[in-house]
């Protein structure tokens, strides 16, 4: 097993700032950084991370740790595979005793699993039925090797691999097998394949499109622990490489078809959504890599939907986003057989911003037409009230020159438009004044016990001075005196062992909260405020207690009671 001091000197040498902003872009704030989570989609930045405690902490989503959990968590490694990586970057050796005698993550039999699918497939494309759908497709042996493409040539699952190799649950595990009368069947049958490769080349799970029968067009893996389709882009893990090459610029379609034809055509800075609509995580990966992203989805409604839908997540001032007009054709598959690659880079240099591209179809959705003129003036109104609701400006240079151009594609007044979208919404002012004053109304007290959690945490050389004037009792709170506990046993462990040793957010979070001028004196005026509140509560209960007592006439109990409270009072 790896052993505990090798993770702490990967951990000490690791810089935090440094990785995460491979990722995310952080701007210093003090003594930490902070940036837009790239775990949620979020406008305002909530991500802070702390170079000191090296930990990070969204106070959006509420995730939080250290180096390892971060790169576990946006790339989906396992604990070892982080380990190797981080310590090759901090220069500490990991032998491989160590490593092979490490627990491995339970996944990595299925990952194993499903590459030896992913091969088995390949090799039976060597079928007739997959040969004519190749020869149809006009697909060569560059693209096919690249892309590992395959057949589904086999009923059953276990006439694909020898049983040495996997059982029938491990099919149904990652995704493949379905169990039927007393067999399990390979959900891909009779479909040619596209392996789902993520950035690290583990296949992940599979698309099968139909070539001959009956039956979906299209069938993909299901989610599993090894595939979250959210959180992949197919063919990145090929186009990566080919970014840089092309003034780091990415094309995203929609299938899988779309994105081997632009590829195989020399549009290889390629990737595809897998038919779903562009997710943060998906966006996260996009902006690792380009700077520039060209939008190419299907030129129908349903595609133009999916792109206009997710307007928050592609208006992010550190990706310069396009969209690419197909003409007649229905998808870039279409398009590029039919005009070729130089019509394709054509429409590249042609194309459009993603806020042009939303004010038009803005246009269409309420105008049920792009011709202007037959627009009624309250379909002109929706049109302004939803562009100013959805479209983000990162200044007011910006913002006044897409005024103009909403002016002239509405044929509305530049005035009357630049006078709406620079007049405040006083309700939404208003509502947004009563919500911050609900968030912030909590007990004071709540506050007082997490702020003397956060020192506590932070400050280790405080902990023998003041660990023993509180008690559990002291929190009333649940979580907070879990956390006093954890403290508590481990007097002299500093922020990072204590985030390791359980998983608990808002520990994270207190962690991360700033720090006081004079924590001392602050810990000193706290036991006594929060004693003496104990102290009231208490009051209060026993006088509850004897009301009680006074109904049902014992006596004994109230004079005892009626003691307690006097020394209480006493006390208060």
């Amino acid at each position: 097993m790896v052993d505990e001091n090798s993770i702490e000197l990967i951990k000490e040498r690791a810089d935090i700032v440094e990785i995460i902003g491979q990722y995310v872009k952080l701007r210093k704030r003090g003594l930490n950084f902070l940036g837009l989570c790239p775990f949620h989609n979020e406008k305002t930045p909530s991500f802070v991370v702390s170079p000191d405690k090296k930990i990070f902490h969204c106070f959006g989503c509420g995730a939080g740790g250290n180096v390892f959990s971060f790169l576990m968590k946006v790339d989906g490694l396992s604990f070892i595979d982080t380990v190797r990586l981080l310590a090759e970057k901090a220069g500490v050796e990991i032998n491989d005793d160590q490593i092979n005698n490490f627990e491995k993550d339970d996944r990595e039999n299925g990952f194993a699993l499903l590459s030896k699918i992913k091969d088995a497939y390949h090799k039976q494309l060597a079928s007739d039925e997959a040969k004519n759908f190749v020869k149809d497709r006009k697909l060569d042996n560059e693209t096919i090797e690249a892309f590992q493409l395959g057949f589904a040539s086999k009923v059953y699952c276990d006439e694909m691999l020898s049983s040495e190799d996997s059982k029938d649950a491990d099919f149904i595990d990652i995704g493949i097998g379905i169990e039927s009368q007393g067999k399990v069947k390979d959900r891909f049958y009779k479909r040619f394949m596209f392996p789902i490769i993520d950035l690290q080349g583990r296949t992940l799970g599979f698309g099968g499109r139909i070539i001959a029968g009956e039956g979906a067009k299209y069938v993909n893996s299901p989610e599993t622990r090894f595939y979250h389709k959210s959180n992949v882009l197919y063919g990145l893990n090929m186009a990566k490489k080919y970014i840089r090459e092309n003034s780091d610029q990415l094309v995203l379609v929609e299938g899988y078809m779309d994105a081997i034809s632009l590829f195989q055509a020399g549009i290889k800075n390629v990737s595809a959504v897998l038919g779903t609509a562009v997710t943060p995580q998906q966006f996260n990966l996009v902006k690792r890599f380009a700077k520039v992203l060209y939008m190419c989805f299907d030129n129908d409604d349903a595609g133009k939907n999916a792109m206009f839908r997710v307007n928050d997540v592609l208006q992010d001032p550190e990706v310069e986003v396009k969209v690419i007009n197909l003409k007649d054709s229905k998808d870039p598959d279409e398009f590029i057989k039919k005009y070729g690659l130089d019509s394709f880079k054509k429409q590249m240099i042609d194309a459009i911003t993603y806020k042009e591209f939303l004010i038009d179809h803005s246009i269409l959705i309420h105008g049920h037409s792009t011709d202007v003129k037959k627009m009624a003036v309250e379909d002109k109104s929706r049109v302004l009230k939803e562009l100013k609701s959805i479209v983000h400006f990162e200044n007011d240079i910006i913002k006044n020159e897409y005024i103009s151009v909403i002016s002239n594609k509405l044929a509305v007044d530049l005035d009357q438009v630049k006078s709406f979208f620079f007049t405040y919404n006083t309700i939404s002012v208003s509502k947004k004044k009563d919500y911050k004053q609900d968030k912030g109304s909590k007990d004071k007290f709540f506050k007082l016990e997490e702020d003397v959690l956060s020192i506590l945490l932070s400050h280790t050389s405080l902990r023998g001075e003041f660990l023993g004037k509180f008690s559990v009792e002291d929190f009333l709170d649940i979580d907070h005196k879990k956390i006093f506990t954890l403290i508590l046993n481990n007097p002299e462990k500093d922020v990072q062992y204590l985030c390791d040793l359980v998983t608990d957010q808002k520990l994270v979070s207190l962690c991360m909260k700033i720090n006081f001028s004079n924590p001392s004196l602050f810990l000193q005026e706290a036991v006594d405020s929060l004693k003496k509140r104990n102290n009231r509560e208490k009051v209060l209960e026993l006088k509850k207690q004897i009301i009680e007592l006074e109904k049902t006439g014992d006596f004994d109990k109230l004079m005892l009671l009626n003691q307690q409270l006097s020394e209480l009072v006493k006390n208060k």
